[in-house]
């Protein structure tokens, strides 16, 4: 049906042009879990300080075994896993998200990650430009 409605010279043009459509983010931004769980083990397996802050958004995930890698990971990376229970309530969890964004925040230079992780919900500070070294 498709191959009536559209003339067979114009199909190295569609195909062209969706091949410049957004793709969907890969590894620890992926929409599908499974992909994030397999970059953060991968990144707890290179000791990848960067990942620090995109590990600490997964841990508000609704998936419990989202959360348990993330901080399995998180402890890999740092030795740490300031008091964060995966399967702890709504409330404890927070406290924990809320360490870990501190640590974060300390310890991974503000270089080493992009603004979308530890700056949802937060209002911009002073210092906070891209480059601006750790805060």
């Amino acid at each position: 049906m498709l191959a009536q409605l559209v003339p067979s010279l114009w199909w190295p043009a569609l195909l062209g042009l969706a091949a410049c459509m957004p793709q969907a983010p890969k590894g620890l931004d992926s929409p599908i879990p499974q992909e994030r769980m397999e970059a953060a083990v991968a990144a707890a397996e290179r000791k990848d300080i960067s990942a620090v802050p995109s590990l600490v958004v997964m841990l508000k995930s609704d998936d419990p075994a989202v959360r348990l890698v993330a901080i399995n990971s998180l402890e890999v990376i740092t030795g740490e896993r300031l008091g964060y229970d995966a399967t702890a309530s709504d409330a404890e969890r927070s406290e924990g998200i809320d360490r870990w964004k501190e640590w974060s925040e300390k310890n991974v230079p503000k270089t080493m990650y992009d603004d979308r992780s530890m700056d949802i919900g937060r209002p911009p500070r002073p210092g906070d430009q891209k480059g601006g070294g750790p805060r």
